[in-house]
């Protein structure tokens, strides 16, 4: 039996790569991005609850966030495999509990269980949904939910020791799996009734001694109506399909890795050449800077010069327009300047709340010539974390500027900053039980998101692979992106953090930069190139 990557770099902490699942993340991973990989890791996540369980953990601990649903988990997946399906040099790839080996037929009941469960439990939700217009996410939070609600169990049986840190931060993890928050928070009580149904449904449809039939009668008629003896055998039979610990995943895992090694190599590729992309600019910038803005220097200095004493109105208007033009190229030299050997940093604590107010404030008069509703929803927390005000301010107003250029008259823009929480510290119990608190506990962020969502064109694939490339323009697609996304992305880079871009063509986008906390420490995840994610 191999083992799944170590969720936490602190903690060898193993959890089982069933082959059923191996095999179908191959599948899944040689599969061309897009809608069809989706909906196979969608699958293959709904039908291991383990790998659903690892996914949530991998997330927490690579600061991504909680994933709320088998689709959540899905996404990270298909946009981080390549960095999380790797196995360090050094790490085992066999699973070493003895637990697992001994109670084989157990595990796969277990899985069965889980994965009959959450799909009764939707199917509840989504019947009480139809009666009372309950959101279809909120079945599939449901589903999510269910699905680990034996997770202590899967960590009980791959630690060999009670006081395992591993065990600890499950059963922290578990303590937190609760729809007190989210979507279900809404529907507790409708969630908790349908999963004590589908609860009592499992036990009875996968019941060794009852006979096959008299259980699903009986299950239907305990059920509701949308549940015949048809329907529960459906889905008795694709669990016992679907999970089968008989199939083999060492060739799998070898796959696996090499396919993650591969794709780390091609980013390391895209890599050296924006690095090299880099250089050349630079080389560029510098030439630029010494033999251009000298003859611009002299250009603007001698039409203020015939500016000032010319009467002639029209005159005026076309040595205006001579002396504005060469500031505009001087401020483009700058730009390049900028983007290829950005100025020293200053950081220090800055409350993203207050920066993002007062860049609004600048952009406030630009969005009402325009009749464009610039909005900004202030949380009510202070978000303070290590940058560079001045810059962070520069990348945010380049990031409004595209915005308020791509909306037209009545468009709509949204502004947010969202702390990114701290992963919350599983503490020992004392002797009588209770909780031992530890100082430092809760630790500060672990980073902040700042979003801008405007409902302008949407950007295409084309333009999108050069969304961030300097000399780069898109004004033909209703977007002007010029040097303004180049100086964002490279302001953002020098904090450590990442540009991620959610866009459709049938319009509406949003640009989401991503911090750390803390100055010198990255987000593990890597840092976007200059080619935008997909959205």
């Amino acid at each position: 039996m191999q083992c799944l990557p170590s969720w936490d770099a602190r903690h060898p902490a193993q959890l089982p790569l069933f082959g059923f699942t191996a095999r179908r993340l191959v599948t899944a991973l040689l599969t061309d991005p897009g809608d069809r990989q989706l909906e196979l890791l969608t699958d293959t996540i709904a039908n291991d609850p383990v790998l659903a369980l690892w996914s949530a953990l991998r997330a927490e601990s690579t600061c991504h966030g909680s994933l709320v649903s088998v689709a959540d988990a899905a996404s990270w997946l298909a946009a981080q495999w390549s960095t999380q399906l790797a196995w360090p040099e050094g790490q085992a790839r066999t699973f070493a509990s003895s637990r697992l080996a001994d109670g084989e037929l157990l595990w796969q009941h277990r899985l069965r269980e889980s994965v009959l469960a959450a799909r009764l439990t939707r199917d509840l939700m989504k019947v009480a949904g139809s009666e009372s217009e309950l959101p279809s996410s909120t079945a599939d939070c449901g589903y999510w939910t269910a699905l680990l609600q034996q997770s202590v169990c899967w960590a009980e049986d791959c630690c060999e020791q009670e006081d395992s840190p591993v065990l600890t931060a499950v059963r922290d993890f578990a303590s937190r799996l609760s729809p007190q928050t989210g979507d279900l928070a809404p529907r507790l009580g409708d969630f908790q009734q349908c999963l004590q149904q589908a609860k009592q449904l499992t036990d009875q449809l996968l019941s060794p001694t009852a006979e096959a039939a008299e259980t699903l009668a009986v299950s239907a008629e305990q059920g509701l109506a949308s549940f015949s003896e048809e329907t529960l055998q459906q889905h008795l039979d694709y669990v016992r399909c679907q999970i089968d610990l008989a199939v083999s995943s060492s060739e799998a895992v070898e796959v696996l890795d090499r396919l993650a090694r591969l794709d780390q190599l091609e980013s390391q590729f895209v890599e050296l050449l924006e690095q090299e992309k880099l250089a050349a600019l630079k080389e560029l910038a510098y030439g630029a800077s010494h033999e251009i803005n000298n003859p611009l220097a002299n250009i603007s200095s001698r039409a203020q010069t015939l500016l000032r004493d010319e009467s002639d109105p029209e005159r005026q208007r076309m040595l205006a327009t001579i002396n504005s033009q060469a500031f505009r190229a001087h401020e483009m030299i700058s730009d390049m300047m900028l983007f290829a050997k950005p100025p020293q940093m200053n950081r220090a604590p800055v409350d993203l709340r207050v920066m993002v107010s007062n860049v609004m404030a600048e952009l406030a008069d630009d969005a009402q010539r325009q009749g464009t509703a610039l909005r900004c929803r202030d949380p009510q927390t202070p978000i303070v974390i290590s940058v560079d005000e001045i810059q962070l301010a520069e990348a945010l107003k380049a990031l409004c500027r595209n915005a308020l250029e791509s909306v037209s008259m009545g468009g709509e823009i949204d502004v947010s900053a969202e702390p990114i929480p701290p992963l919350r510290l599983a503490e020992p119990a004392d002797e009588a039980g209770g909780r031992v608190h530890l100082p430092g506990a809760e630790s500060a962020l672990l980073g902040a998101t700042i979003s801008v969502k405007d409902n302008g064109p949407g950007i295409s694939d084309q333009v999108r692979a050069h969304l961030f490339d300097p000399f780069y323009s898109g004004r033909e697609a209703g977007r002007g992106l010029g040097f303004g996304l180049s100086k964002c992305w490279r302001i953002v880079t020098e904090h450590g953090g990442q540009v991620e871009v959610h866009s459709t063509e049938t319009g509406g986008t949003t640009f989401t930069l991503r911090f750390p906390a803390v100055a010198g420490e990255p987000l593990q995840a890597e840092a976007e190139s200059p080619q935008a994610e997909a959205g």
